[in-house]
């Protein structure tokens, strides 16, 4: 399929699903639960069952303390009811676990490639490139910082309390970020200087837009 008609069906399917699930069916358990478990099968069927469980169990923290902030307005009854505040937390756990699922299988649907043939300047195609790049090393690396952080003698302790827990993934988030940051600079400036040489340098041998990005990995 073209890159055009990829990014026009991403696009539709990302609008479709935020009327549907954000809007109109956004207080419906049910419809919730039953979007979520579509979305695990069309997961399960793009990244394998391995690759799910993987998934799922990264963002589970993230999940299972935005419930139980919901959780404590309930017990505690907060401005609403108890049941308000449980309904409420149900139906944005489930859409958020299901939007960041949905979205993963989207982009990986979308081939990022092929959009390496647009016929677009390459002032504007570096960030397609560096865009690239950096997604793979924040979901290769994110499991090699938690057992960085897993190593660190404070946080090996066995009866771990929500608090520690919290701080832990905290760690984990700002040390992604933290390199992310950093592999941008060093990418971005990798790419500049490659499209210097390869277009402003005479007699240099100048290279298509998938070589370039050969090259910048094979730099890494």
């Amino acid at each position: 399929m073209k890159p055009l008609y990829r990014l026009i069906l991403v696009a539709l399917a990302l609008v479709l699903f935020f009327v549907l699930f954000c809007i109109v069916y956004l207080e419906s358990l049910t419809i919730q639960l039953a979007m979520l478990l579509i979305v695990i099968l069309f997961s399960a069927w793009t990244f394998s069952a391995k690759g799910l469980i993987k998934k799922i169990y990264h963002l589970l923290p993230f999940i299972l303390l935005l419930f139980g902030v919901y959780l404590i307005f309930a017990v505690f009854q907060i401005g609403k009811s108890r049941a308000h505040w449980i309904h409420y937390g149900l139906t944005r756990t489930t859409l958020l676990l299901s939007s960041l699922l949905f979205m993963q299988v989207l982009i990986n649907w979308l081939r990022i490639d092929s959009f390496l043939d647009f016929p677009i300047g390459i002032d504007k195609l570096k960030y397609i490139i560096l865009g690239k790049l950096l997604y793979r090393i924040a979901f290769s690396s994110y499991s090699e910082l938690c057992l960085f952080v897993d190593s660190i003698p404070g946080e090996q302790q066995k009866n771990a309390t929500l608090k520690s827990k919290f701080q832990k993934h905290l760690i984990v988030l700002l040390a992604l970020i933290t390199y992310v940051i950093n592999e941008a600079t060093l990418k971005g400036e990798m790419i500049d200087e490659r499209i210097w040489h390869c277009y402003t340098v005479p007699n240099s041998i100048p290279v298509n837009k998938i070589e370039l990005e050969d090259k910048i990995k094979e730099s890494k």
